[in-house]
């Protein structure tokens, strides 16, 4: 079950308005796994809420493109090694 409600956060935004222009996106800071140490907004305390946007579901459709080859995730805080082409 998904929990969060359905609207999508601006960055998932910006992820499909760049592939819409692009073939692939390396995309940095969408953590799929994100533990409760990670920070949802690098410049401020802000706390991600469940109530504003569902990011369980985000991380499966993250997935969902990663798998189809579409996206790379590249982020040190993901249960994945970093993959090749990450700075």
């Amino acid at each position: 079950e998904v929990a969060g409600r359905n609207t999508a956060p601006t960055g998932m935004e910006g992820i499909m308005f760049a592939l819409s222009m692009c073939q692939t996106v390396r995309i940095y800071g969408f953590n799929i796994d994100m533990p409760a140490s990670v920070p949802y907004h690098y410049h401020d305390a802000v706390r991600g809420v469940e109530s504003a946007h569902s990011f369980n579901y985000q991380g499966l459709f993250l997935k969902v493109l990663a798998g189809a080859g579409v996206v790379t995730l590249c982020s040190p805080a993901d249960s994945l090694p970093t993959p090749a082409g990450c700075v």
